[in-house]
Order: structure tokens, then sequence, then C-alpha cells
């Protein structure tokens, strides 16, 4: 697991939900209340801007954003898509 990416994604998600400093990598952040549609267009746009990333409508699937570990995922994924081969 990558630790710095991951506390990377965790400040981003503090910066649109106040309440997630203590969230573990693999809580659920729907069910714990940290995110909902609202939080994820937000978070979505954070995440683009500091990778510098671009995430397709097709991808705000609520899967890719479950938990901070999955998010961490769905980031590192991203990166090394837009790196190319």
């Amino acid at each position: 697991m990558d630790k710095e990416l991951l506390e990377r994604v965790r400040r981003l998600l503090q910066s649109v939900s106040e309440e997630a400093a203590q969230v573990e990598p693999n809580d659920n952040l729907f069910k714990m209340g940290l995110l909902d549609s609202m939080l994820l267009i937000r978070l979505v746009e954070q995440l683009e801007r500091d990778f510098h990333i671009s995430i397709a409508d097709r991808e705000m699937s609520p899967d890719y954003f479950l938990s901070l570990e999955r998010i961490r995922l769905f980031v590192q994924h991203k990166l090394a898509e837009a790196a190319g081969p």
C-alpha cells in the first residue's frame, strides 16, 4: 500500500468532509456518512485538481470511491494511465 498516496487522498477527503480524520483505509465512506453524491462530486474535483487527472462521468461510480484504499487504487490507476506506456 502506498502510504503517501493514501495520506494525500485522506487530506483531500478531509477537505470535503471534515469528519474524515479517523477513517481507516477500508472503512466504507458512504455507510459512515462521510460521502454522498454531492460530496463525491467535490472530492472528484479535488482529486482531478490535485493529481492532474481526468475522471470521466462513467467513472463516478461509488464503487471506485467506497473507501480510502479504493480511492487510492483508482488514483494510482489514473496516474499510470496518464503516464502512458
